[in-house]
């Protein structure tokens, strides 16, 4: 299989990748969170059961927390990367 990916120019591999990352965030949870902070409350679906059952303020509360968690990591990952780099 290397020999066979070596032949492939690195613009393709990651166009693919690109590609399979933007199609696959329609399921994301999060992504459909952070629309629904924007919406107002009288638009938000009714077939969303953590919507209607929990308070906006706890609801933005927590995606917040998530939101600061998930960046908190990358930066966490991305320096650690550097530094096993540089190294």
């Amino acid at each position: 299989m290397g020999p066979l990916l070596r032949q492939v120019p690195l613009a393709v591999l990651f166009g693919v990748f690109l590609y399979m990352g933007v199609a696959s965030m329609s399921g994301v949870q999060l992504l459909h969170r952070v629309q629904l902070i924007f919406m107002p409350v009288k638009h938000h679906p009714d077939g969303v059961g953590y919507v209607r059952r929990v308070s906006l303020l706890r609801f933005k509360t927590y995606l917040m927390r998530q939101r600061a968690a998930a960046c908190y990591y990358t930066c966490h990952l991305f320096c650690c990367g550097l530094r096993a780099l540089s190294v």
